[in-house]
């Protein structure tokens, strides 16, 4: 392992990396937080599997990343939605639905079934738009993760 890294580095970290072990054509999406990869045939597929792996197991995703949420987190996470962020998309020009009552919310949230006001406003635009919104509007407070 070399270092942990945070999610939001994620994409770069796995670009940068396979393309230094020989795979250029591994690109950022367009979003900035993943990554796309296009293999040819069995072999060269097998040995970006085997890169990947390296990739990942030498700067995986901060272990805080990957554990549940606790109730404050969701409660921040739901102040932030209907404040916030409900504000910025509707001052981009978006309705909004109500949001439910923050007990709904919390207990859907660990099934990602949750009120999303991001949900709203991009259910109409384009993958690239609702890139772009959301570079405008983050989806999630600052300091969520501490």
């Amino acid at each position: 392992m070399v270092r942990y890294i945070e999610i939001a580095d994620f994409g770069k970290v796995m670009v940068d990396c396979l393309n230094e072990a020989g795979f250029p054509d591994v690109a950022l999406t367009a979003d900035g937080e993943g990554y796309s990869t296009q293999a040819g045939d069995a072999a060269q597929a097998e040995a970006l599997a085997l890169a990947e792996y390296t990739c990942k197991t030498q700067f995986p995703v901060d272990p805080r990343f990957l554990e549940p949420l606790t109730e404050a987190q969701i409660r921040m996470i739901y102040d932030y939605s209907v404040g916030p962020l409900t504000d910025c998309l509707e001052a981009q020009g978006h309705v909004i639905s109500n949001p439910p009552a923050f007990e709904v919310f919390r207990d859907q949230y660990p099934q990602g079934r949750s009120w999303s006001p991001i949900d709203d406003a991009t259910a109409a635009l384009s993958s690239q738009e609702s890139i772009e919104l959301i570079k405008i509007c983050p989806q999630l407070p600052e300091g969520l993760y501490g």
